[in-house]
């Protein structure tokens, strides 16, 4: 992680592994460099987002289930959701989400069977709210799209 960091953040580590890449592979590739302001302009949107996915999430379970939660069961979603992005071995972290979710919510308190209900039924509730999305972006760009012969 550190080195890919390095390489999206720092220009002249990105240029020396541009570089090497010329030298081994002789083809000369260009790769992105994030800048600073670019960071600073978009974290806001970020930590926004992840928030409300949080509180969604805590709420979500309090629906689910009968029993008190503590607040930090909310952010077992976020949590998840970022170790199922990193999952190389599944596709689209399909089951590491889940697995994740409902073994931290068990380490939280919460009964072993809400925990892998509500982990499963948020794999259903975060694919609707996708598809809604999916959905308001194609009605929107209905009258946008471009004709090509």
């Amino acid at each position: 992680m550190l080195l890919f960091s390095f390489f999206l953040f720092w220009k002249r580590f990105n240029n020396f592994l541009s570089y090497i890449i010329l030298k081994v592979l002789k083809k000369r590739i260009s790769f992105p460099c994030i800048k600073t302001n670019n960071i600073i302009k978009l974290l806001p949107s970020f930590i926004v987002n992840w928030t409300l996915w949080t509180a969604g999430f805590y709420f979500f379970a309090l629906a689910l289930s009968d029993s008190e939660m503590s607040l930090l069961v909310g952010f077992c979603f976020p949590m998840a959701a970022t170790f199922a992005i990193v999952a190389i071995v599944s596709p689209g972290g399909l089951g590491v989400r889940e697995g994740i979710l409902a073994f931290s919510m068990i380490l939280l308190g919460v009964s072993s069977t809400d925990a892998i209900t509500i982990s499963t039924a948020s794999r259903l509730w975060f694919l609707i709210g996708e598809g809604f999305f999916f959905l308001l972006a194609l009605i929107l760009n209905k009258g946008n799209e471009t004709k090509t012969v």
